[in-house]
């Protein structure tokens, strides 16, 4: 007699199953529409479309084996280390149901209980921007491998801004694979792109400045970054941005004009985020980064924060015979707190990953970064067949260690920030997909003004509207975060002599303290000669 064998978990779930079998219009279609149609259509990088339901049919043993080895939906990050907002995760209840579901024939069920297909197209979330920086039409050229191409915009502000909220539109999704923007106030690549006969020029690994700063990028799934109210990121007049965009092989020919739309608020009254890699391959690693060939080879990179910080952010990024990155913070009490895990590093899905809750990073913290590289011919992402020795730089077949943190300088009431408030990460009862963020009111009782800033003069001039009472001072501190000097402030005008202070240029901190609450946002002044 011919046996016949059922999966384990079938035997298991029996007595649920033959109550009632999953279907498309009833629990399926719900899944796919949350967690992978954003890829997976006309409009976007995936290579066959989810949907309706013959699609998902067509497609069902595909989706069965991606979702069983947690291919797909791709979400890089281990969240049992360390749990990140916005997580495009599923359950193991969803997994289930998707194999019971294609175990039972993948059957429709009533098509009339089948949520609305969502709409992926070009349509903004930011629907009130500042500002459109449009980049060119742009054709990609006859390619055999894949393509990263920098596009600069050289800006005119007028003045300081500061940046609430950021959304990268790619005008061609099906060739766009990621995209990160930067900003840099030297002329690096404005230069390479005028060297350059083509639109733009050919980058990799850096956007072609070693003072460009990281402020956004994009990949599949991305939506606008909008941060939490009375947050902004510095953006000095005169800066260019540079937009650097993957293009994979096999875009040869097809058209992109990607733009991107930017919110701005008055950076007086707002705290910065600073997008800062911290953790590199250039000042913090233990050993220059160079990986022999038939070689694995592992690396650690360690920081010592200076200030009380607030982590809302992180970016691991490094190349192609990268296999794991991982990050965490050895707090000054000797706590270890994970920050992110990648115990299979892709090249192609790097991201930008918020934490659901702030994380409160005191001075003295050492943040710990450890990557692994394999250059062997086990790697099959490895480019070199034989290997080759491999070192650090920015072309294809180098490598790099880096992991950008986005942070805060520490006020009171952080740790109520609310950057994700679902508490089942990547799951929505309602299957649609959320991008919740906000902030509790700090409890900040007063305001200053500091000026001018930069100080390239003598004095300093701070005005405080209001007088919290006698105990109230200001506090500076250096580069460092070592406090320097306790000041009473002399009514809701306070002049400092600078010479007479004994302060040298460099970068300060002020904020307004009273019987150790800080009472004010903390504002960096820098002292030029």
């Amino acid at each position: 007699m011919k046996k016949i064998y059922f999966p384990i978990w079938l035997i298991l779930a029996w007595p649920i199953l033959s109550q009632a079998q999953p279907t498309w219009s009833d629990d399926i279609a719900c899944i796919i529409y949350s967690h992978c149609s954003g890829c997976h259509t006309s409009n976007g990088i995936a290579p066959f479309n989810l949907m309706d339901y013959p699609e998902a049919y067509a497609n069902r043993y595909a989706i069965q084996s991606s979702v069983n080895d947690k291919s797909m939906p791709p979400w890089p990050p281990n969240q049992d280390f360390r749990e990140l907002a916005h997580a495009n995760v599923l359950t193991d209840d969803e997994i289930t149901l998707i194999n019971q579901w294609v175990d039972f024939g993948a059957p429709e069920g009533d098509p009339m209980n089948a949520p609305e297909p969502p709409v992926f197209d070009n349509v903004s979330e930011i629907t009130d921007e500042d500002m459109i920086l449009e980049l060119p039409e742009y054709t990609v050229p006859p390619i055999s491998s894949d393509l990263y191409k920098c596009f600069v915009i050289q800006t005119d502000l007028g003045e300081d801004k500061s940046i609430t909220g950021i959304e990268i539109i790619p005008g061609n999704r099906n060739i766009v694979h990621h995209v990160l923007v930067y900003q840099d106030l030297s002329n690096s690549a404005v230069n390479q792109d005028n060297n350059d006969p083509s639109e733009g020029f050919t980058c990799f690994g850096t956007p072609g400045s070693s003072s460009a700063e990281l402020i956004a990028g994009w990949a599949p799934g991305s939506r606008a970054r909008i941060l939490p109210a009375g947050m902004g990121i510095p953006l000095p007049n005169g800066t260019n941005i540079v937009v650097q965009i993957h293009y994979p092989n096999g875009s040869t020919g097809e058209v992109d004009a990607t733009k991107i739309k930017l919110k701005f608020a008055d950076g007086n009254n707002l705290r910065t985020v600073y997008n800062q890699p911290i953790l590199n391959f250039i000042e913090n690693i233990n050993e220059p980064l160079v990986i022999p060939a038939n070689t694995v080879k592992s690396f650690h990179a360690e920081f010592e924060i200076p200030i009380d910080v607030t982590g809302i952010n992180i970016a691991p990024h490094a190349h192609l015979i990268c296999t794991s990155m991982r990050c965490e913070a050895e707090l000054p009490s000797g706590e270890i707190v994970p920050l992110i895990d990648i115990p299979e590093w892709d090249f192609n899905w790097q991201g930008f990953y918020d934490f659901k809750s702030p994380v409160i990073l005191p001075a003295n913290t050492k943040l710990h970064g450890y990557a692994t590289y394999d250059n062997t011919s086990n790697n099959p992402n490895n480019p070199n067949n034989p290997p080759q020795m491999v070192t650090a730089g920015e072309a294809t077949t180098d490598e790099m260690m880096v992991f950008y943190v986005s942070f805060l300088l520490k006020l009171p009431g952080d740790e109520n920030i609310v950057i994700d408030a679902d508490d089942h990460a990547g799951h929505h009862d309602d299957c649609t997909p959320t991008n919740s963020v906000g902030i509790a009111d700090l409890d900040i009782r007063m305001e200053m003004e500091i000026f001018p800033n930069p100080v390239n003069g003598s004095n300093i001039r701070i005005e405080l509207p209001q007088i919290s009472g006698n105990d109230s001072m200001i506090e500076v501190s250096d580069a460092t975060g070592k406090k320097i000097a306790t000041i009473r402030p002399s009514g809701m005008t306070t002049i400092l002599d600078v010479e007479e202070q004994g302060w040298t240029t460099g970068i300060y901190f002020f904020r307004i303290v009273e019987n150790g609450t800080q009472l004010t946002r903390t504002h960096k002044i820098v002292i030029m000669d």
